[in-house]
This record gives structure tokens, C-alpha cells and sequence, in this order.
């Protein structure tokens, strides 16, 4: 081989090995978009669930039916850890009408910053006012269970129902 040919080679393997790098380089860079797409298809779908679990939750609320959010939470215990509520069941004095029965709501973890609560038992009305600003609870004609207030199915599906403002959105129940 001459000194000519040589050079040439040497060029050509140098242009060679820097087209591989940026072959690689722009791989890596495509490799990173799919796994970043696939990262948030997978939290997307995540969040689908999370929803899915609200949504039937709100629907029982707004139905009167706590007893099946009772029901969900004690099967999976995904929705157990996602429900901002804990449904207990006090009286089971109507099996074959659960919907009648009472049970204890309260919150699974902190109390939102302001909260007015309307809690029907005995045909008495009673109301209680929470503010975590402070960590004190108003309570007037208290007849509340210390970790959550007393209602019934039917308490709830009377009372869920209005206008909500959420986020600066007015949404209607």
C-alpha cells in the first residue's frame, strides 16, 4: 500500500467511526423520547384508573349507595388507598337495604382546608364546621363519631347534589 491510499483509508474508516457516533448519539436520543412516552402512557394510565375509582365512588355518594364504596374499599385495596374517605359501617340493622344503614364517614388523611359537613341521624340535623388552619372543629348539636360523622345512604344522596366550584370551575351535581 502507498502512502496515498493509506491516507485515504485512514479518512474513510475516521468518517466511518464519526457516522457511527452520530447514528448512536441520535438512537440514544430517540430511545429517550420512547421511554419517556411510554413513562407517562404508563402514569396516564394510572391516573385513568385513579379517576375511574373516583368517579364510581362520587356516583355511590351521589346515589346514596356508601355501602357499596364500603364494599370496593374492603376488596381492593387500591381504591381503599385512593377514596379520600373511610366508610365504616355502624348499624347493620338493614342487610337486605344496606343503602339504610348508618355508617361512619371520615377522612383518610388531612381534613381539606376548609370543610361544612351535614351529618342526619334520628331526623336531626346536625352541623359541623372544620378548618385546619387552626385544628379546631366548630360542632353544634354534636352527635358526630370522633373520626367521622354519622350519615346514611339516603342522607347522602340528598345532600351531594348542587354546584361545586372546583379548581375555578363550577361544576353541577
Amino acid at each position: 500500500m502507498d502512502k496515498n491510499e493509506l491516507i485515504k483509508q485512514g479518512i474513510a474508516e475516521a468518517e466511518k467511526e464519526a457516522q457511527e457516533k452520530e447514528i448512536a448519539f441520535i438512537k440514544g436520543v430517540a430511545k429517550r423520547y420512547l421511554e419517556d412516552i411510554q413513562s407517562y402512557k404508563t402514569k396516564e394510565e394510572e391516573t385513568k384508573a385513579k379517576r375511574k375509582i373516583l368517579e364510581s365512588e362520587l356516583a355511590d355518594l351521589k346515589s346514596g349507595r356508601l355501602d357499596k364504596i364500603k364494599e370496593r374499599q374492603d376488596k381492593d385495596e387500591k381504591c381503599r388507598d385512593i377514596s379520600p374517605i373511610i366508610v365504616i359501617v355502624v348499624n347493620n340493622n338493614y342487610p337486605l337495604k344496606p343503602w339504610l344503614n348508618e355508617y361512619s364517614i371520615s377522612w383518610r388523611n388531612n381534613i381539606p382546608s376548609s370543610h361544612t359537613g351535614l351529618s342526619l341521624l334520628n331526623n336531626t340535623c346536625y352541623t359541623t364546621t372544620t378548618s385546619s388552619a387552626n385544628n379546631s372543629m366548630n360542632t353544634f348539636y354534636a352527635n358526630t363519631l370522633d373520626d367521622g360523622f354519622l350519615l346514611k345512604g339516603t342522607t347522602c344522596q340528598a345532600m351531594a347534589t348542587g354546584a361545586y366550584d372546583v379548581m375555578g370551575k363550577i361544576i353541577n351535581l
